[in-house]
């Protein structure tokens, strides 16, 4: 290899890197999940009251949120970065998923300007379980969700609820959800609910 290849492809290796680098400054991240991740939990990873997570765009499968606490005065921000977030899951019955005790927390689709619903989702899913889109349950409350479109599921676009759990944690005495702000959400094309808010 000659000198000017060596040189030209540590140059396009440097300018990738420093692409990388500069779109992730551009989003003010405190935490960054790359396409190749489908879980991420909050405290594993040492996510704090008042902290950015940013989703970087792409394709995925399916992308599941656990322990996301944040606190009534610093809620913990997450936002599609560098572009469109797109999670599609046509075998399981979920796709962007938000479980374990999570509360204040707000999940955008505003983290790049040119686009208007920067989370594109669908989990068209029918057998076993027909799929979600957007499902926040294992006790999650405290949150809001906006600029997101969700479309082609096999059951609801967005389920927002936590149903009764054998151990008696979420019964009536124990937990409430509250100040779920559901907003500028485009739903359509469910196989069934387009939300389904609050368990009966």
């Amino acid at each position: 290899m000659t000198h000017r290849a060596h040189l030209s492809t540590a140059l396009v290796l440097g300018l990738t890197l420093w692409h990388h680098t500069a779109t992730a400054q551009d989003c003010s991240c405190d935490h960054q999940i790359d396409p190749g991740t489908t879980s991420f939990d909050g405290i594993d990873n040492g996510v704090k009251p008042g902290d950015r997570v940013c989703v970087m765009a792409g394709k995925r499968e399916f992308l599941r949120f656990q322990h996301m606490q944040g606190s009534e005065s610093a809620r913990i921000e997450i936002i599609n970065c560098g572009g469109l977030v797109e999670i599609h899951n046509d075998t399981r019955a979920y796709a962007l998923v938000f479980e374990d005790e999570s509360h204040h927390f707000h999940v955008s689709g505003t983290g790049d300007p040119s686009i208007e619903y920067g989370f594109k989702i669908s989990a068209p899913a029918k057998d076993p379980y027909p799929g979600i889109g957007l499902w926040l349950l294992g006790k999650s409350t405290n949150y809001e969700a906006d600029h997101m479109e969700i479309f082609d599921t096999g059951f609801a676009g967005v389920s927002a609820k936590t149903d009764p759990i054998c151990d008696g944690s979420a019964d009536q005495d124990k937990f409430i959800q509250k100040d779920a702000d559901l907003h500028h959400l485009y739903v359509h094309d469910t196989g069934g609910e387009g939300f389904y808010v609050g368990s009966t």
